[in-house]
């Protein structure tokens, strides 16, 4: 996508953008720092960070480095924290400037993301296997210790093509990133978006927790794929959003009244869960 619409926009948060040609420079450079250190295929690679654009690259930055990446939220608990770092065995952790204090002792290097430099890098050469890990997120550990859940890259390939089949998603569309990067309806936010050559709107849960405030950057960035829980739909109005054009609920059951709501003025697909 990179090559074929440098100068597309492929992430907007707060009012900043990036092009897809400046994602990919951003993400080939780290990329090449991982390299130096000695990351591999399978070699697992956590970050730290807040919802924005320096946490896209960084993702986007681990893949191409052939490593997984193990997203962690900076709120988490300490103890949650320290267990997700240690048990994940990361060969390298990226985190922020104001995050760093909340990391317990690693022995691994750590990249702060605020300090990468945007320049320009050739894209990774790195043999990589449909077997080997893209990523690994943690369950909740409501019925214990979490567990990491390891996803090869044929797993995310499979499930986004199969979604661009469905969703019919392409280059001039525009995806909210509703969710966290630690949880996994991401997945087919995040890499939908960006291997269709989309634009992918990242919103802050503050943003999300107030409809007024959601339908008004809903309308600001004319978004067409909406993918979000029924609880939050039902705070919108399909009226006030013209833009949209589908919307996937999922994670809870999707009450029927709301369905016929939306499903009279958009496309309504109901994934209920994983």
């Amino acid at each position: 996508q990179a090559a074929l619409a440098p100068h597309a926009v492929a992430a907007v948060y707060q009012g900043q953008r990036l092009t897809y040609a400046e994602l990919n420079q951003r993400a080939n450079a780290l990329a090449h720092q991982l390299l130096v250190l000695g990351v591999k295929p399978d070699d697992r690679v956590a970050i730290v960070a807040r919802r924005g654009l320096e946490t896209l690259v960084g993702l986007l930055g681990i893949l191409k480095s052939g490593a997984c990446y193990v997203p962690v939220d900076p709120a988490h608990p300490a103890e949650r924290l320290n267990y997700l770092l240690h048990d994940s065995a990361p060969v390298a952790v990226l985190t922020q400037t104001d995050l760093l204090e909340r990391l317990p002792v690693l022995s691994v290097p750590v990249i702060n993301l605020d300090q990468a430099t945007a320049r320009l890098a050739s894209d990774p050469q790195v043999a990589m296997a449909p077997a080997n890990l893209a990523y690994v997120i943690y369950t909740s550990g409501s019925t214990g210790q979490p567990k990491g859940v390891l996803i090869e890259h044929r797993n995310v390939v499979h499930f986004i093509l199969a979604e661009k089949a469905d969703f019919g998603v392409r280059a001039r569309d525009c995806v909210l990133m509703a969710s966290s990067y630690t949880f996994d309806a991401s997945i087919d936010q995040v890499w939908l978006a960006l291997t269709s050559g989309a634009k992918l709107v990242l919103v802050d849960k503050e943003v999300l927790l107030d409809p007024a405030a959601l339908s008004a950057l809903i309308a600001a960035e004319n978004v067409t794929h909406l993918d979000t829980v029924p609880g939050l739909l039902a705070g919108l109005s399909p009226d006030a959003l013209p833009s949209l054009e589908r919307v996937v609920v999922g994670g809870e059951a999707c009450p029927v009244p709301l369905a016929r709501v939306w499903s009279d003025k958009v496309r309504l697909y109901n994934e209920y869960g994983p």
